[in-house]
């Protein structure tokens, strides 16, 4: 009888997996980094201080602010913390399935990753299609300015850039 110890080829894969990490977001490459502002904004909200410039154009587009409105403020409307506290409740099943699939030779360390990535990617985007609030402020739907009246949603824009990507990690 032939005992083939599996053992080390095991250890082996699990080292493989060390070198890998997963990142889902809004990447700011230099044709999106306009993306990943709006990203960042939407995901963390902002306070925008009023200038006189900005007062003058807003006034030119319909927007009358008072005079005594200094700050415009853009709620927060997180999608990508939501998203992946959603997916940390199904990340388990994941993770175990893609490690099955590693051990039994039909994913590599790389494609661990990436399957998580895709995962995660996908509960995400599911996030942000369910943000309802807070609701879009009046001005901002007026005039067909949006294509859309959810929050988050204009173009699919936004939308198509959240993605995940497998880096290999730095030195050790």
């Amino acid at each position: 009888m032939n005992d083939e110890n599996m053992i080390p080829q095991f250890i082996d894969k699990l080292q493989q997996l060390d070198r890998y990490a997963t990142d889902v977001g809004v990447f700011a490459e230099e044709e999106d980094s306009f993306y990943a502002m709006i990203a960042a904004v939407h995901e963390f909200g902002v306070a925008i201080t009023v200038t006189p410039k900005m007062r003058a154009y807003l006034h030119s587009q319909g927007l009358h602010l008072k005079e005594t409105t200094k700050v415009i403020i853009i709620p927060e409307r997180s999608f990508l913390r939501t998203g992946l506290d959603k997916f940390k409740a199904i990340s388990d099943r994941v993770i175990a399935r893609a490690i099955n699939d590693l051990f039994q030779g039909t994913l590599s360390p790389i494609g661990v990753y990436e399957r998580i990535g895709i995962a995660a990617e996908s509960m995400v985007k599911k996030a942000m299609l369910e943000v309802k609030e807070p609701p879009l402020h009046p001005f901002t739907i007026s005039r067909r300015r949006k294509q859309s009246t959810k929050p988050l949603i204009d173009t699919g824009g936004l939308f198509q850039r959240i993605m995940s990507m497998t880096v290999e990690r730095g030195g050790d």
